[in-house]
């Protein structure tokens, strides 16, 4: 197999794990919320991070074949090695997006043994298993349907891939530019309401600025609502969404209140 096929084939079998990862996320995260639950950052039915650590444990796998002469790894390994992997990339991945948009997409800090929220022994745990499962059944089964496609077919459905999930990423990083905006306007009014109360202060009545006052806080109120309306996929999908910032924080925690508000008012 050349080194572009090889390639291909890989591209073909992250994107299945990312779909594979994208229903195990929704079905994890629904049934305890019973009601459905979309767990994608992206707008596609998929989630990379799952894409990235599938094609790691089987690169693993596939390195420690060859290099024992197609010995396979004990079962113990594979939950081990997938357990560190995952939890790995996972941590990165929310370094990451922090780092871009300042806001942390989920936090494990009330979970027991967990790193800086970003990662937990619970999910590492679902990791390992989930890597056992993909080593021993998935990949089985999975490499035989890749293998039946023609060599011609594999750059072709490789490259659609990569546009279609490339077109998806760029679309998804404007949106979540949009909702770091987004906070950091709602943040500004707020800034901007405090400095106006103090210069309304002494120049009338006590009740004519409390009428102001509460025609801004008001307005506020009704810009959280319609941008917790129009952010609500990612808020539902990740109801523990916070920030190391105290200011963006405090917004957050408002913005999901909101979210929760006209989400029970929709059942109603």
């Amino acid at each position: 197999m050349t080194a572009n096929l090889f390639f291909d084939r890989y591209v073909i079998y992250f994107f299945i794990y990312s779909i594979i990862g994208y229903i195990g996320a929704v079905v994890y995260c629904s049934i305890p919320a019973r009601r459905f639950v979309n767990r994608g950052f992206m707008f596609g039915p998929w989630l990379p991070i799952y894409g990235f650590g599938g094609v790691a444990i089987r690169l693993l796998g596939a390195l420690f074949q060859k290099e024992t002469v197609g010995a396979r790894m004990n079962p113990v390994a594979v939950f081990f090695v997938s357990m560190v992997v995952c939890s790995l990339i996972e941590y990165i991945g929310s370094w990451l997006l922090q780092r871009f948009f300042k806001v942390k997409l989920w936090d494990y800090s009330k979970h027991k043994a967990n790193i800086n929220g970003r990662v937990c022994l619970l999910n590492s745990t679902i990791f390992g298993v989930a890597g056992v499962i993909l080593t021993y059944v998935v990949h089985p089964l999975l490499s035989g349907g890749v293998n039946l496609l023609s060599d011609a077919l594999v750059p072709d459905f490789s490259k659609a891939i990569i546009a279609v999930m490339s077109a998806d990423a760029t679309a998804s990083i404007l949106r979540m530019s949009g909702f770091k905006r987004g906070l950091s306007d709602i943040k500004e009014k707020g800034r901007q309401l405090e400095e106006r109360l103090v210069l309304l202060k002494g120049t009338g009545s006590s009740e004519a600025i409390e009428v102001i006052r509460k025609k801004w806080e008001d307005e506020i109120f009704q810009a959280k609502e319609k941008f917790a309306h129009s952010n609500h996929h990612l808020l539902d999908a990740f109801p523990t969404m916070t920030s190391p910032n105290e200011d963006l924080r405090n917004q957050l925690e408002a913005l999901k209140v909101s979210f929760r508000e006209m989400r029970d008012k929709f059942k109603k």
